[in-house]
C-alpha cells in the first residue's frame, strides 16, 4: 500500500506565489471527483526568480517553455490558465503571476507504479568521470583533442578535467531510449558512457561548480529556443586558446540557474571568471556530431531546473517501489561521539527511502510520455515476433526429421 507523501495542508508559501517570482505548473496529480482542482497541494511546478528568467533570455515567456519542455518531456506552450493558449513570447511577465506549461498532447501518464531500478541503475559513488569510466584515459584525450582547452574560460588544458554530462550508463540509456527529440529528429545515438558527445574539458573550478548543478549548459537552437534569444556574457574571455572558434550555428551557453553562496562567489571568484551565459568554444571546424549531445543537455537542464526551482515533486513518490536500504560501510576511523554515530547511521539507513531527487524526477516524467510508452509497446511487439517465428521456424525443422 503506498501512503501520500504527507505534506501541510496548512503551509501558506502553497498558495502564495512570492514576490519577485513567477509559478510555472507542469502537472497536476489526480485524485478523485471531490478533490478541489485548485488545490495547489496536488500541483508539481517551478517557482522562479523572474530575474533569473530574465538574465537566461531575451524573451522570458518563450523561455518559460523550454523548461516545461525539458521536464515532461511532451510538447506543450504556456498559458496564463490551466487550459488555456498560447501567450506571445514578446509579453512580460507579471510579478507573483501563476502560468500553465499546457501540453499539446496528453502529458506524462501515471497510471502504474513503476521500479526505479528497472528505469536506470541507480547507485551511491561519487559522480565525479574517473568513478564511471571504464576507458577513463581513453575519454579524457578524446575529449581534450575535440576541445583543446576548458571550452568555457579558454583555461589550458594542464589545469583543466575532461568531465562526464550524464556520469552514470544507467541515465544515458533511459534517456536515449525514452528521449522527447527535436521535431521529430532522432538524436545521434552515443555509443557509451565514454562518448565524446557525453563530455566537455572544463577548468577545475567549473568541474565543481557543475558538479554542484549551479549551472546547466544550453544547446540553441533546440526545440524551443534559437541562438538569438538568449543574451551573450559581458566582457572578454580571460583565456585564449589557439585553434578554437565558436561553432557555426550552434551556442553551448553556461548558464547560472542558482548563484553560489556569497562566501563563495567574491568578485575575484568563479563568477568573474566564468559570466552569465558564457559560450563554449570548441577546435576549429570540429563536426556537429562531435559536440556535446543536445539530448542529455537538454535533460541535465531540465533536472537542473527542477533541483533548484521544483515543488511538490515528492507526489511522484507514489508511483515508485520502495527502495532497499543502502547501508555505506563505516570508515575505520575514530568517531566523535555515540550521538554522531547514531545520526549517521540514520541517514545512511534512509538512503533506501522512497523519495525522489530531481533528476529521478524527470526521468520519471520522460519514461511515462505516451511516445516513450507506444515505444516500449512496439519494441515488445517486435520481439514477440521474433519469438514467434523462431518458435516457428524450431517446430518446422522438428518436424521435418
Amino acid at each position: 500500500m503506498f501512503k501520500h507523501p504527507e505534506i501541510s495542508l496548512e503551509s501558506p508559501e502553497d498558495f502564495t506565489v512570492p514576490d519577485g517570482h513567477i509559478r510555472l505548473h507542469l502537472y497536476q496529480k489526480s485524485v478523485d471527483d471531490t478533490t478541489d482542482p485548485s488545490d495547489a497541494l496536488r500541483n508539481v511546478y517551478l517557482e522562479i526568480p523572474i530575474d533569473t528568467i530574465k538574465s537566461l533570455c531575451f524573451y522570458p515567456l518563450k523561455y518559460l517553455q523550454y523548461p516545461g519542455w525539458c521536464i515532461l518531456g511532451v510538447n506543450g506552450h504556456v498559458s496564463a490558465t490551466a487550459k488555456g493558449t498560447h501567450l506571445s513570447t514578446q509579453d512580460t511577465l507579471e510579478n507573483c503571476k501563476t502560468y500553465y506549461y499546457v501540453t499539446e498532447s496528453e502529458g506524462p501518464v501515471f497510471g502504474r507504479v513503476v521500479n526505479l531500478e528497472v528505469i536506470k541503475a541507480r547507485t551511491t559513488a561519487s559522480s565525479l568521470s574517473s568513478s564511471w569510466s571504464e576507458s577513463r584515459d581513453n575519454f579524457s584525450e578524446a575529449v581534450r583533442q575535440r576541445d583543446l582547452g576548458c571550452v568555457f574560460t579558454g583555461m589550458p588544458e594542464q589545469f583543466c578535467d575532461a568531465i562526464h554530462i550524464v556520469p552514470r550508463a544507467g541515465d544515458r540509456e533511459c534517456i536515449l531510449s525514452n528521449r522527447p527529440g527535436m521535431d521529430g529528429k532522432v538524436d545521434i545515438e552515443l555509443e557509451s558512457i565514454d562518448d565524446v558527445r557525453n563530455g566537455i574539458f572544463a577548468s577545475l573550478h567549473f568541474c565543481r561548480i557543475y558538479g554542484l548543478r549551479n549551472l546547466a549548459i544550453l544547446k540553441t537552437p533546440n526545440h524551443v529556443l534559437d541562438v538569438v534569444d538568449i543574451p551573450h556574457a559581458q566582457g572578454d574571455r580571460l583565456f585564449a586558446t589557439l585553434d578554437t572558434d565558436f561553432p557555426k550555428g550552434f551556442r553551448f551557453t553556461a548558464q547560472w540557474l542558482q548563484l553560489l553562496p556569497p562566501r563563495l562567489d567574491t568578485l575575484e571568484s568563479v563568477r568573474h571568471i566564468l559570466p552569465n551565459n558564457s559560450d563554449a568554444m570548441f577546435k576549429t571546424n570540429a563536426r556537429e556530431d562531435e559536440l556535446p549531445s543536445g539530448v542529455i543537455l537538454d535533460y541535465i537542464y531540465g533536472a537542473t531546473a527542477f533541483k533548484w526551482w521544483g515543488k511538490h515533486y515528492t507526489l511522484l513518490a507514489d508511483f515508485v517501489t520502495p527502495r532497499q536500504a543502502v547501508i555505506v560501510p563505516t570508515l575505520t576511523k575514530p568517531l566523535m561521539n555515540a550521538n554522531t554515530t547514531g545520526k549517521k547511521q540514520d541517514r545512511q539507513e534512509n538512503q533506501g527511502d522512497d523519495q525522489l531527487d530531481p533528476f529521478e524526477t524527470v526521468l520519471m516524467f520522460w519514461n511515462n510520455t505516451l511516445a516513450a510508452i507506444n515505444r516500449r509497446q512496439q519494441e515488445e511487439d517486435r520481439l514477440q515476433a521474433r519469438i514467434s517465428g523462431w518458435a516457428d521456424t524450431v517446430a518446422l525443422e522438428d518436424a521435418s526429421h
